[in-house]
This record gives structure tokens, sequence and C-alpha cells, in this order.
């Protein structure tokens, strides 16, 4: 089966997602990322900064000097990497084989081979245009080609209206030729000095002889020019999903009573937290694996009140729920012990107060996993208010299910009477 490819990408993905907040108008007018050094620059910007003047790099009160009406973002890092990995999340549910487009956020190169059964190429480009936009990625445009090259070019010379371009089976050689040396991936010191020749499109840079470019670029000049020609060997490479981290206590000899199992588990969530470290994640879901001796396995999952890869965090959640286990009675004794990790995200750094007088959120997070691990998930409560009309039915209880990182306001509450406000009848 021949090679097929798709280009899926939202224009502009980092600016569409850090500014979910504005309205309609405020995000069709001009908007700019800006970093949060002490000199802000900019980052990122949209079509409407782009043509009032703003450029990428510039700081940003430069950039407000050139246009007074900017609306300028802080980047949030962290946001636009959860969106990145989310989208291509949706994606593989429409193609198996799906890899972020390096430099390019909200760029994946999808495998559009074998298709039939989804409606064709067609069909799959719908797909997933419809699924992004029922995730909250709205404005996905898709290019079908031969190549991951003409695929991505392909994609760019879409709109909002007609959102998908499928360049037809060897037609990719033709299509290229149509193209200006801005749609073609290559070096910009090459781009720069072609255009001072004269050379604004891939038709006019192959009349320049081979060895010409291959002389005075070296092997980034032979690259662009076998990009025009459609050479384009590269192929979408999914990330292997490697297997989740995992410790292991084997007994030397059967224990019937589960507690004292308690002093020998320290040792492998210290493993455990080591290989979640080498990798930088944190674990949002762990698995104690009771391997017995008639060949059965009793599994307990926890789930901590914030991912983790601290090793006495991870302990303490095991200990407390071995604690309440303590006094139950399995059908055969205990020969082996898996401290496993089901569900893993990508380690945040935090940074920490410690002190009687400052807000301790990890001292009330490892509390909280205290009351967790024993007794359950939904075993602290906190009163909260709901929009009702009634007064008696302003109150619930809501589940706290994870410590906030800062300190609630004194005085203040996340809910108003006014959302409630009564019916007036005149």
């Amino acid at each position: 089966m021949s090679w097929r490819f798709a280009c899926a990408v939202i224009p502009e993905f980092a600016i569409s997602v850090r500014g979910r907040s504005l309205s309609e108008r405020e995000r069709l007018g001009p908007v700019a990322l800006v970093d949060d050094a002490e000199n802000a620059r900019v980052k990122e910007i949209n079509q409407a900064a782009i043509r009032a003047g703003v450029n990428i790099g510039q700081t940003a009160s430069r950039a407000r000097a050139r246009c007074p009406d900017l609306r300028c973002l802080r980047w949030d890092e962290r946001l636009i990497s959860d969106a990145t990995s989310r989208l291509a999340e949706v994606l593989t549910e429409v193609s198996p084989g799906v890899e972020p487009i390096p430099g390019l956020l909200g760029g994946y190169w999808l495998d559009a081979r074998g298709m039939r059964w989804q409606g064709g190429e067609l069909g799959l480009s719908r797909s997933a245009i419809q699924r992004a936009s029922q995730s909250g990625y709205s404005g996905l445009r898709v290019g079908i080609a031969d190549s991951l090259l003409v695929a991505q070019a392909a994609a760019f010379r879409t709109c909002l209206s007609q959102p998908i371009r499928v360049v037809s089976k060897g037609a990719d050689a033709e299509f290229l030729k149509g193209l200006s040396l801005d749609e073609l991936p290559i070096d910009p010191v090459i781009r720069r000095v072609l255009r001072t020749l004269g050379v604004e499109s891939v038709r006019e840079l192959l009349k320049l002889p081979a060895p010409t470019l291959t002389t005075r670029f070296g092997h980034l000049g032979q690259q662009a020019l076998l990009f025009a020609q459609g050479e384009d060997h590269r192929r979408v490479e999914s990330p292997s999903t490697s297997a989740p981290p995992e410790s292991v206590l084997v007994l030397e000899e059967p224990v019937s009573e589960v507690g004292t199992l308690i002093f020998g588990l320290h040792g492998i969530a210290v493993e455990l937290s080591r290989s979640l470290s080498a990798e930088s994640m944190s674990a949002s879901c762990l698995a104690v694996i009771f391997a017995l001796d008639d060949g059965s396995e009793v599994i307990e999952t926890l789930s901590p009140a914030r991912p983790t890869q601290h090793s006495e965090a991870i302990f303490e959640l095991v200990r407390e729920r071995l604690e309440r286990r303590g006094d139950e009675m399995l059908s055969s004794p205990v020969v082996e012990v898996r401290l496993r990790v089901i569900e893993m995200v990508p380690a945040v750094a935090q940074q920490v107060h410690v002190g009687s007088d400052r807000w301790d959120a990890n001292a009330l997070e490892r509390a909280l996993d205290r009351l967790q691990g024993r007794f359950g998930q939904t075993v602290v409560f906190e009163a909260t208010l709901r929009n009702e009309l009634q007064r008696e039915r302003l109150g619930q209880w809501t589940p706290v299910l994870e410590v906030p990182l800062e300190p609630p306001q004194v005085g203040s509450s996340t809910h108003s009477f006014d959302e409630a406000s009564p019916v007036r009848r005149c």
C-alpha cells in the first residue's frame, strides 16, 4: 500500500487556546502572546496584529506603541502544552498514526492509509474536524497528499469555508510548482539569498543548476532542491507507548496479614518515585497489586489528591490503604506486591512555603491523602453554594478531591447570593 499522509493544523493555535477568555470581538482584533520575562517580548501574534505592524520578538511596550489596540496575553506554557497533547489524543481517534509537527504548534501529521471504511480520505478529514470541534478545538484544517511536505502545504492552502484540500495520488510534483518559497520548509538564510537573486517560487527554484545550490549551501541547499522536486522520505512515527512504571516486592515467605507488609513497601515506593522522576512524570492514579499464593490477585486503586512523584507521598497513600485492610482476611497468603502507575501526567514544578504562619498546601495534601487512602476518595466535604431560587436549597456538600495551591480568601466566596436572587412579582 502506497503512503498517503494528512496534515491537520489549527492556525494561530496558541492564541486560540490562550484567548478563550476573550470575547469574539476581542479575538478578531490584534492579539499577542508575550513571555513573562523582565522585558516581555512577543512570542505569537495573530493576523490582525501582523497587519497592524507588530512583529515577533518585539518588546510588549514597543508592540503597543505600534498598535495601541493590541491585547497582550501572557504565554502559558503548561496550558498550551496540555492543549497540544489533548488535541493529539483526539486525532488518534481517527488515525492510528499521529505525530506532532516539530516547531508548529497545533500541527500534526496523520497516517491516511487504509481509510476506506471511514469514508476514504474525505471521511477521515471530516471526522478529524468534527472530533476536534466537539473537543473545543475549532478551526482545524486538513491537507492530504503523497508526502508530508505537500500535505502540510495543502493544509495551509485551505480556508474556513473550505477546510479540506486533497492532492491526488501522483500529483505532488505538479502541486509543488505552484508554491512560493515561503510555503517550502527550507532554511531561512537560503530563502533570503534566493529572494535577493529574484527567485520567488518553487518553479523558479527548479530552473537553477543543482550543483550551484549544493556548492553554495551544502546539504541544506541539496535538501531544499529535493523538497522542491517532491522528494520527501519522512514517515509518520507515532511515539512508542512504553510500559507504565512499576516496582515489585517479592516476599521470601508468604505473608497472611496485609498490615505486616507496610515496612517492606517503603523501598518500592522510593523505586517507583525514581522511575517517575527519570521520565519527568507524576502519578495521578496508582494500583497496589497483591499476588496471592493460590495464583489470584487483589488490586487496590489509589488516587492522590494531586499528581505526585514524591516517594513519601506515595508511601503515605499506600500505607493508609494497607492499614484499612489490616483486619481483612485474604483468600490466600501474599507472595508478591506490585506498585504500578495507572495514569500519569507531566510533572510540574511547584514552590512550597514552609512555616506555620504560611499556607502549606503540601501538609494539607498529605492529610487528605491519608484520609482518602484509608476511607476512600470522597471522604472530605466542604459546604458550597449553588444557584437556587429558594434560600433553604442554596447549600450543598461538595467532595474535596484536591488541595488548592493558594489559600482561600478570608471573607470571600466563589459563590454569591446575587446569583440566586429571588423572583420579584408585582
